[in-house]
């Protein structure tokens, strides 16, 4: 039986984080990513153990259904595709790597965030390199440090926003400065990064227009990897995404 305290908490987590969207103007960036922690929390507090990826598939359709031209949108595949990835692909590594090689504290941290952006790469390189011309094999590591910054600044923003209520400016501008601080810390590491050589690689080549199904197909091997896992095959099932990703790659360059 669901208990009043639980859907107390879902109703009180949904409208912070619709407060949130509407703060940012409501972008579809924001609502997708709003629909995706509602559906999500809703299966938790409803289904007790549910499905992480069959709670996405439902996201995805209930945004074309909202709005069908979003899937072809490059903000939504991405988001999708990502989230799907870190699903299936990331907590299977974190735990391989875990019992592999045991740290505390700010190293399991950065080993930990290191499989998670390493997911998120893998599948989303196909299609930004369709739409940028640029390979960043150096944003794996550039993205541990941005997350935490990013973090960081939504919640300065977030509480600069709840305290713009209250009759407590220094706060308010404490926040303020805060994320502030945050944002040009990220912009400084950015252009840092962009002078180390083999940061990123930019080029004319492109997958033909076909990133998305390079990235379908990166995703496909990411769900035969989940299997595998879960069967105890799994140093076979952590390098298949790997491999199919670098097959991707030389045919990208052998075309």
């Amino acid at each position: 039986m669901v208990r009043f305290k639980d859907w107390a908490h879902f109703f009180t987590g949904i409208i912070l984080v619709g407060f949130y969207v509407q703060v940012t103007g409501a972008p579809p960036s924001a609502v997708r990513a709003w629909i995706m922690v509602a559906l999500f929390w809703l299966a938790r507090v409803v289904l007790r153990q549910n499905s992480p990826l069959a709670t996405l598939s439902v996201a995805a359709l209930m945004v074309l259904l909202w709005q069908p031209l979003q899937i072809l949108e490059l903000g939504f595949q991405l988001s999708y595709l990502v989230v799907a990835a870190l699903i299936v692909y990331a907590g299977p590594l974190i735990q391989f790597w875990q019992s592999h090689l045991p740290l505390e504290g700010t190293r399991a941290h950065i080993r930990d965030s290191f499989c998670v952006s390493l997911s998120a790469f893998l599948v989303s390189s196909p299609l930004v390199l369709d739409a940028f011309g640029i390979y960043s094999p150096g944003g794996i590591l550039l993205n541990i440090l941005l997350v935490t910054l990013a973090l960081l600044a939504v919640t300065a923003a977030t509480l600069s926003v709840l305290f713009s209520f209250l009759p407590i400016e220094a706060l308010e501008y404490f926040f303020q400065r805060a994320g502030c601080a945050s944002i040009h810390i990220m912009l400084q590491a950015i252009d840092a990064a962009l002078q180390m050589p083999a940061m990123y690689i930019r080029t004319e080549q492109t997958s033909g227009a076909s990133g998305l199904l390079a990235s379908l197909c990166i995703l496909g091997a990411l769900l035969w990897s989940h299997w595998l896992h879960r069967t105890g095959m799994h140093w076979q099932a952590l390098s298949l995404p790997i491999m199919t990703h670098l097959l991707w790659l030389i045919l990208v360059y052998a075309l």
